[in-house]
């Protein structure tokens, strides 16, 4: 799949509008809870966190390409808010590959049996059930947790292609032309 995004003029025009459909502009607002008042400390501390993602990315609008990259390539939006110390600033989203999460069924004490997401790290599944990260699936089919990606169907195209290539070289090869 990276490849054909990288390669193929089809995919990779495909990748770059669905990039721009999905992000033409935004506007970000604070409200108090449950009403439609608008927060002043809230709208600060949104406004000084856009400028941290400014300096940190060049701009958010990086940071929310990837996201939306992860749903076109690999079928899931994956993101871990990056706290301070604390635990009480925001510092960063950072944008995991959705490919590199991995699932483990576990018992849950309320639900019953759930899927864990997590990362195999240096051996060891490391969970990521945290209240600070998620992984939001592209129409996943029954009894999974892993997305569809969008860009999936591309592959077909590239083997047809190929495989009409190699007919078509064993033609030439034959016939002499």
């Amino acid at each position: 799949m990276d490849m054909l995004a990288d390669l193929s003029p089809e995919v990779s025009r495909a990748i770059w509008d669905f990039l721009r459909f999905c992000n033409p502009g935004w506007e970000v607002e604070a409200h108090r809870p449950g009403s439609e008042v608008e927060d002043e400390a809230g709208k600060k501390a949104i406004k000084a966190f856009m400028a941290t993602l400014g300096k940190r990315h060049g701009t958010p609008d990086v940071m929310i390409g990837r996201l939306f990259f992860g749903a076109f390539m690999r079928g899931a939006i994956t993101g871990e808010l990056v706290l301070d110390k604390r635990g009480r600033m925001p510092l960063d989203i950072a944008t995991p590959d959705p490919g590199s999460i991995r699932f483990r069924k576990r018992l849950d004490d309320e639900l019953g049996e759930v899927w864990q997401p997590g990362q195999w790290q240096g051996g060891d599944f490391v969970p990521l059930d945290m209240e600070t990260f998620c992984n939001i699936p592209i129409d996943p089919p029954f009894g999974s947790p892993y997305g569809r990606p969008i860009a999936a169907p591309s592959l077909f195209t590239s083997i047809f292609m190929l495989g009409m290539m190699h007919d078509l070289k064993r033609v030439i090869q034959q016939q002499g032309y």
